[in-house]
């Protein structure tokens, strides 16, 4: 039996996974998802982007379903609908800024479609970005903050006083595999990749032995470990590619479409 007789969903990672390092899908792994959604697998984003994110830089129909915003909302494309799986209260997100602005240089508010950027009033204009100067200017749900510390040295501090303060909301420090700078991530506490995984394969009755999923960055270890293959790309970081079972080609390389035409027995 290949590996295809055992998976029967193949789920991925965007940034450093996905996408290659200019934040495109290739034509070749474009052509590898679209066959296997033919051969009725089962073909999952999992991002921490937001949706309107994704659709600047991928054709959402190569996926079934998108889970966005490290789990936080979980998106049936055919039906077009979605349900969050937990949100920031606006007294906790108002709580964190009043507490960190000062040592932070930017702090984004990630809603379903759009990041609110606060504190950063010039540069990216990509149209799912929207600059804010008050809070009051948020009218949607927030399922995740990103804050990025002006110091380094300040990065453990904050992490600790959002972790020790507020009983709901989990903190950990972001890396992306092709990108040297690190930020603060804050999520529900009960919210993350791994978790919405699952949650999709009880409705789809699809155990996490039979799913694949590809990564490269720290929000993807609790999902390589999680499933029963766990693939890093060669340029993941070390932490990731440990804990896998495979480690395949780069994300500039199309390491995705390379373990499907390897392990799925797709046709040539």
């Amino acid at each position: 039996r290949g590996l295809g007789d055992v998976y029967k969903r193949q789920a991925m990672d965007f940034d450093g996974t996905l996408l290659t390092t200019d934040k495109k899908v290739t034509d070749y792994t474009k052509k590898v998802l679209l066959e296997l959604k033919q051969l009725n697998y089962i073909i999952v984003g999992v991002t921490a982007r937001t949706l309107d994110s994704v659709k600047s830089v991928a054709d959402i129909n190569m996926f079934d379903y998108l889970i966005l915003n490290n789990g936080g909302y979980i998106y049936d494309i055919k039906n077009n609908s979605g349900e969050y799986q937990g949100i920031i209260s606006l007294k906790d997100y108002t709580s964190i800024t009043d507490s960190l602005k000062d040592l932070s240089k930017r702090i984004d508010y990630c809603s379903k479609n759009f990041y609110y950027y606060y504190k950063e009033t010039l540069g990216d204009e990509r149209p799912f970005i929207k600059r804010i100067t008050s809070l009051d200017e948020i009218n949607e749900k927030i399922l995740r903050m990103n804050i990025h510390i002006s110091n380094e040295d300040t990065m453990d501090y904050c992490l600790d006083l959002i972790t020790n303060n507020y009983k709901d909301l989990k903190c950990f420090i972001m890396e992306d595999s092709d990108n040297a700078g690190k930020w603060l991530v804050v999520s529900p506490r009960n919210v993350d990749k791994g978790i919405s995984l699952k949650k999709l394969g009880n409705k789809l009755k699809i155990n996490t032995s039979e799913m694949i999923f590809f990564g490269d960055g720290p929000n993807d270890l609790e999902v390589i470990k999680l499933v029963g293959c766990g693939v890093a790309m060669s340029n993941a970081i070390d932490i990731i590619k440990s804990e896998a079972k495979y480690i395949t080609l780069s994300n500039d390389q199309d390491g995705v479409a390379a373990v499907s035409y390897t392990h799925l027995t797709l046709p040539t």
